[in-house]
C-alpha cells in the first residue's frame, strides 16, 4: 500500500502533497529498458539484462548481447548510446559494456568478465581507470 487514509482535518495538502512524492519515488522504480524497432518488430529489453553492446563489423546494426540471447538494433554505436543511461560506458570503439553486468576485471590481461561469465578483451586505455574505479566500488 503505497498511500494511507488521508484526513482532510489534518493539514490534507501537505499530507497528499507527501503521497503524490511516495507514489511518484515509487513509480520509478520498475525497470528501465531499451525500447526500438527493428524490421517491423518492437523490443523491449530491460538494461538490467543487457551485457554489452557490439557494433557489428561491415553492417549498419549493433549486436546486443543479454543474458537471455542476441538481438540486433539498427544504427551505429553512437546512436545507440544515446538511448542508454549512465551504467553504460562505451570501452572501445566498437563495445558498449554495461558496468551493472561486470563481475572483475584482470588489469594485468586487460580483460573483463561478466556476471555470466563471458569474458571480453576490448578496454581502451582510457577507459580502464573508469573500469576498475567501478569494480572496485568507487564509482
Amino acid at each position: 500500500l503505497l498511500v494511507d487514509f488521508i484526513n482532510k482535518l489534518d493539514d490534507c495538502n501537505k499530507r497528499l502533497k507527501e503521497a503524490v512524492k511516495i507514489s511518484l519515488k515509487n513509480y520509478d522504480k520498475r525497470p528501465k529498458a531499451l525500447k526500438y524497432t527493428y524490421k517491423k518488430v518492437i523490443y523491449n529489453i530491460e538494461y538490467r539484462k543487457i551485457i554489452y553492446i557490439e557494433k557489428e563489423q561491415d553492417n549498419k546494426r549493433c549486436i546486443i548481447k543479454t543474458i537471455e540471447g542476441d538481438y540486433f538494433i539498427p544504427g551505429n554505436l553512437t546512436t545507440v548510446n544515446k538511448l542508454l543511461d549512465e551504467r553504460f560506458i562505451k570501452c572501445c570503439r566498437s563495445i558498449i559494456i554495461n558496468l551493472e553486468q561486470v563481475e572483475r576485471y584482470n588489469k594485468k590481461t586487460n580483460v573483463i568478465t561478466f556476471k555470466n561469465k563471458i569474458e571480453l578483451n576490448a578496454v581502451s586505455r582510457d577507459k580502464k581507470k573508469e573500469i576498475i574505479n567501478y569494480v572496485r566500488g568507487l564509482s
